[in-house]
């Protein structure tokens, strides 16, 4: 290996590190942290003491918690194994997309930023320390669209689909919807946009209620059942809405300007993903939680922002690790006094 080659591992090597101190920061948190985690612990703690479990969690989770407990481990290993299974699609998406821009998987910048923009993003954290089902399943989910762009690595992508769908059952529809990513990026959009204004409009809600009446699968009474009685405002989400066809609406503008010539068809093409990762929230998002139907396109979007950033058309890019590996210092020293403060 070059130099070069040695450098740019190194960089790969520091984003794996501040990647290992957030695993142990989710993983050794307290009960408290999460609105969640104290369902997750009480599960965990009966399963333990061989007791049946309350409540009924996707297979893989529930098979993951009960190999944890029958060999021993706390709660907070399995914490850590969960969040370490996120960074396992984290960084085989990031190897992904970059193979996809025709550049090494090991280019560094994509891991580097693509860690930053993930650790002082919220909906990250919410995903390491409160809906962590819901997280493993986004980012497998992530990392199978990445195998779709590419057309390659079949075995990942089938891996992907099974953890995403044994750790979150809204997996399916997003699964289902992989097959758009074939069809041209212009027909996703119009979709898309289709979608949201039935959604703005109260179509979806009234097509999913008239179609549970005429065939008797409640799917309609379901979703709006669905926590009525966490007193968390239901219908049209119109701010979730909005705010998320705006982030669309700067990332397809960066698209067309912020690539190099080259690259920007692959930006593009990666930008179908954040589409067609809104449209369940477009059919559905009607009920309590609705915004956890926006969790894996939201997540999405740390990714393509590294993106913009690692293969943009920055004249003074290369100036920009520096400042990268001073905020991922600053990232990993808040992480570790994290650790420490839950240690005591």
């Amino acid at each position: 290996m070059n130099e070069r080659g040695l450098h740019n591992l190194l960089y790969v090597q520091l984003a794996a590190i501040l990647a290992v101190i957030i695993v142990l920061a989710s993983g050794l948190r307290p009960s408290y942290v999460g609105s969640d985690t104290l369902v997750y612990v009480s599960v965990y703690e009966r399963l333990a003491l061989g007791l049946d479990a309350v409540h009924s969690f996707e297979f893989l989770y529930e098979g993951l918690s009960q190999l944890m407990a029958w060999a021993g481990f706390t709660v907070r290993g399995l914490f850590i194994a969960v969040s370490a299974i996120s960074f396992l699609f984290i960084f085989s998406s990031f190897h992904n997309f970059n193979v996809y821009f025709k550049k090494a998987g090991l280019e560094p910048d994509l891991y580097l930023y693509g860690i930053i923009f993930l650790a002082i993003s919220i909906i990250f954290l919410s995903a390491q320390t409160n809906i962590i089902r819901h997280g493993v399943a986004s980012f497998a989910l992530i990392c199978f669209y990445s195998c779709l762009l590419s057309r390659k690595k079949v075995a990942l992508s089938l891996i992907s689909a099974v953890v995403a769908i044994g750790f979150h059952n809204t997996s399916v529809l997003y699964l289902l919807l992989g097959v758009l990513v074939f069809i041209p990026r212009r027909a996703v959009v119009f979709i898309t946009m289709a979608a949201a204004a039935s959604y703005i409009s109260g179509l979806s809600e009234f097509i999913v209620a008239w179609v549970s009446s005429v065939t008797g699968l409640d799917v309609h009474g379901r979703i709006t059942e669905y926590g009525m009685y966490e007193q968390y405002r239901t219908g049209v989400r119109y701010d979730f809405a909005l705010f998320s066809l705006f982030i669309g609406a700067i990332f397809e503008i960066a698209a067309k300007t912020l690539f190099f010539a080259q690259d920007r068809f692959s930006a593009r093409e990666c930008l179908k993903v954040y589409w067609l990762l809104l449209l369940p929230f477009f059919a559905f998002g009607y009920g309590a939680f609705s915004d956890r139907l926006l969790f894996a396109a939201w997540l999405f979007a740390s990714f393509f922002m590294a993106l913009i950033v690692s293969h943009g058309c920055f004249l003074y890019r290369g100036a920009l690790r520096p400042l990268a590996l001073w905020v991922a210092f600053i990232c990993a020293v808040i992480y570790a006094l994290s650790i420490l403060q839950w240690l005591k």
